[in-house]
């Protein structure tokens, strides 16, 4: 499960801020600024930034949260509407959960680089154990289950796993992600999708 939802998350993460996020200057300043606005987006759901120079509105938010959620595959596991709801809510609260911190931009060749320093959320770490110890601990009610209510039932477990790490967050040691910005296609700048790539990938473990 981790790997495969990690990758679509980060897919998700990159796809979307390529197409919504459009730079908002061509100095250090709005660099970082731009660097800020896109993980404040992520984390806290909107963007002082955004707002204040008309880059995103409080649509644009719920949209791109609304996207990275569905496309996280978390969605698409079951019929069940209360364990995919609660999995929607799950993820929206991780996503509020991250920690990181933006440091100041330079100037290289074609365009800027940013350094953000992350402290991954624990998340996906020893999650199959810790999940095969909660089946464990229910084997005969899981017994009594009709085999097409396992998956389900197994679903919910992990769900109830998600929800407590989330809760009671832990974090890893803080990671330095260098963030490119390159002026693309439209003769505007943005951050490479590679680069909203190396952050996905730093922000959970």
């Amino acid at each position: 499960m981790k790997n495969r939802v990690h990758l679509i998350m980060t897919l998700a993460f990159s796809l979307i801020f390529a197409g919504l996020l459009s730079a908002c200057g061509y100095g250090e300043k709005d660099a970082k600024e731009y660097t800020q606005m896109a993980l404040d987006i992520i984390s806290a759901g909107k963007s002082d930034i955004a707002i204040e120079s008309a880059q995103a509105s409080e649509e644009d938010f719920e949209a791109v949260r609304d996207e990275m959620v569905k496309n996280s595959g978390l969605l698409n596991l079951t019929a069940d509407e209360q364990i995919t709801s609660g999995f929607k809510t799950v993820l929206r609260n991780a996503y509020k959960k991250i920690d990181y911190s933006v440091g100041d931009a330079r100037s290289v060749e074609n365009g800027f680089e940013v350094t953000v320093t992350v402290r991954p959320l624990r998340l996906f770490e020893d999650i199959d154990a810790d999940l095969n110890d909660k089946m464990s601990e229910n084997l005969e009610e899981i017994q009594k289950l009709a085999e097409d209510e396992v998956m389900d039932y197994t679903l919910k477990k992990e769900l109830e796993i998600l929800k407590d790490r989330v809760s009671n967050p832990e974090y890893g040691e803080p990671q330095e992600v260098v963030v490119f910005i390159s002026e693309n296609e439209n003769s505007r700048y943005a951050i490479t999708p590679e680069s909203m790539t190396l952050i996905g990938n730093t922000l959970f473990y």
